[in-house]
């Protein structure tokens, strides 16, 4: 897990890979949210798209490809 910490990007996910593990926050100078639903209309329709899993490498090598393959 990455330690510099953008306090401009608030994140509760410890599980990914730019997660700061000493604080709540991205390590990214950006990121990518995006949707899956044509008129999203709750926040649960939305999510951050630069999410890398810190522990299934396997399956992340999945989600890109199928990422890749669905246009993101």
């Amino acid at each position: 897990m990455s330690e510099k910490a953008n306090r401009s990007i608030k994140c509760k996910v410890d599980s990914c890979q730019h997660h700061c593990s000493a604080e709540d926050f991205c390590s990214l100078d950006c990121v990518c949210i995006g949707t899956h639903e044509v008129d999203p209309a709750m926040n649960q329709c939305t999510a951050c798209q630069s999410f890398k899993n810190v522990c299934c490498g396997e399956q992340e090598k999945a989600v890109d490809k199928y990422k890749e393959q669905q246009g993101y």
